[in-house]
């Protein structure tokens, strides 16, 4: 069935069907190609194909958008929508290219993306991140509000009710110090934008033998700074002592791009927002499958029990990394206590 419906809308012939990165992939005569669930409008599709070309032409290897062969982008695969991506490499020889720091690669793509921006759209703006978190704190603070007046509380209400004072403060702390930030320097932060990541980690590339794919569906528009906190968000949560695996990126980094005092402010305030504390409560109460709310229960009770850890590391983070450059910044002062 899959093998009939992919011949029939691409005219390839599906050899081998396997995951890869989180798609379902398949191989057809030495290709690779991946199938992304999507219900793309033309404004999407456009997008992807003006990224995936520069990004292409700049060098970089990217899942390349695939038509159907009566010129679709979006074609139907066992009752489900679709786009369709070819593995493009650039095949330039290059000895370890998978293995490459990750630190210098995403710089490198956030130069070339700050070049495509001002070719595609130089008057692209974007909401600023503090404007954002107020209105997810607003939503956690309703359903706040809505669980203390239940008379029966499931264990995620309670770990909920018992957390939510704390971490409103964390955010609120973190809008505040992009406010004062932006009143000490008299700088918008938010003008320089980039091609960024939602979750920026190790996986967001697709590997492959011994190269890296982007895959351009995945790219949004965000300041840099985006990337660089959700990696070492996601690296410190899940290891600990993870300071000389933050330094060596941020060094790998700032080797292909020098980040700036307000890159610095940025990537501090991103931290301090407890990002992943309010997706485990919008998921959980925004979402019925019970499946979900297991997992949102576990995910909770995780981050409770290595807050202390993260606070520490907010505390030192710029003591360690910047050393005494870090009294051009400001601190939170409840932090060091």
């Amino acid at each position: 069935m899959f093998e009939r419906e992919i011949y029939h809308l691409y005219q390839l012939y599906c050899e081998q069907r396997f995951r890869l990165g989180g798609y379902e992939a398949f191989t057809s005569q030495g290709s690779v190609y991946l199938i992304e669930p999507s219900t793309p409008d033309k404004k999407a599709v456009d997008w992807v194909n003006s990224v995936g070309h520069f990004l292409e032409k700049e060098g970089e290897n990217v899942a390349r958008l695939v038509p159907t062969a009566t010129n679709r982008w979006d074609g139907n695969i066992e009752g489900n929508a679709i786009l369709l991506y070819k593995l493009q490499s650039k095949r330039i020889k290059r000895k370890n290219r998978k293995n490459r720091p990750i630190g210098r690669r995403l710089a490198r793509i956030h130069s070339k993306g700050y070049r495509f921006l001002q070719q595609y759209n130089s008057s692209m703006v974007i909401e600023p991140w503090n404007i954002r978190w107020e209105k997810r704190l607003d939503q956690l603070e309703q359903w706040y509000f809505e669980v203390i007046k239940k008379k029966k509380k499931d264990r995620f209400d309670e770990m909920f009710v018992r957390s939510f004072p704390y971490y409103l403060g964390l955010g609120e702390n973190a809008i505040q110090y992009i406010v004062d930030a932006e009143i000490d320097t008299q700088e918008n932060f938010f003008q320089n934008v980039s091609l960024t990541h939602n979750r920026f980690t190790n996986e967001s590339w697709i590997s492959f033998r011994d190269e890296t794919f982007i895959v351009p569906s995945r790219l949004l528009v965000d300041h840099p700074m985006r990337d660089i906190a959700e990696w070492i968000r996601q690296e410190t949560e899940m290891k600990q002592d993870s300071y000389s695996r933050v330094s060596s990126f941020i060094s790998e980094y700032n080797e292909r791009k020098r980040m700036t005092y307000n890159d610095w402010r940025l990537l501090f305030a991103r931290l301090l927002f407890p990002i992943n504390y309010i997706e485990a409560v919008e998921e959980y109460y925004s979402n019925p499958n019970i499946q979900v709310k297991n997992r949102m229960e576990a995910r909770l009770e995780k981050l409770l029990r290595i807050e202390g850890e993260r606070e520490r590391f907010l505390a030192e983070f710029l003591p360690n990394l910047l050393g005494v450059d870090s009294q051009n910044l400001r601190s939170v002062d409840w932090l060091s206590l």
